[in-house]
């Protein structure tokens, strides 16, 4: 299943949901954000939520904080996740990357660079 919104392509292939950001617009993250909201939504109970989300550059972090308590707010109860981030090298996300290892669990979340896609989609079958 393809869909292409402003600013993304999703695609959900077996049990990977695969989201392709052509810009980091906050227009763009919220269209995001009302996809995990369905993708939250329909992933069963027990199941593990796993995104592959290709990002060309790093989004608003006050913007994306905002819509992540809007999503807890809704009441969705956030299953379990496997998120794969996978970029173009830069400084930026380079030093996100860094970030991002110290802070979530491994298990959880990973950036890969845009060369290791087969890692990512690997690492999300486990």
């Amino acid at each position: 299943m393809n869909t292409i919104a402003d600013g993304l392509l999703y695609t959900h292939t077996s049990n990977i949901h695969e989201i392709v950001f052509h810009d980091v617009r906050n227009a763009t993250m919220s269209v995001f954000m009302d996809q995990l909201k369905t993708i939250i939504a329909v992933t069963p109970a027990g199941d593990t939520m796993r995104l592959l989300l290709h990002v060309p550059a790093i989004p608003s972090i006050q913007y994306m904080v905002g819509k992540v308590r809007e999503i807890r707010a809704s009441g969705l109860t956030m299953p379990q996740a496997r998120i794969a981030l996978i970029y173009v090298p830069s400084l930026q996300l380079y030093l996100l990357n860094m970030v991002v290892r110290a802070l979530v669990r491994s298990s959880t979340l990973k950036l890969f660079h845009k060369k290791d896609e087969a890692e990512a989609r690997q690492w999300l079958s486990k």
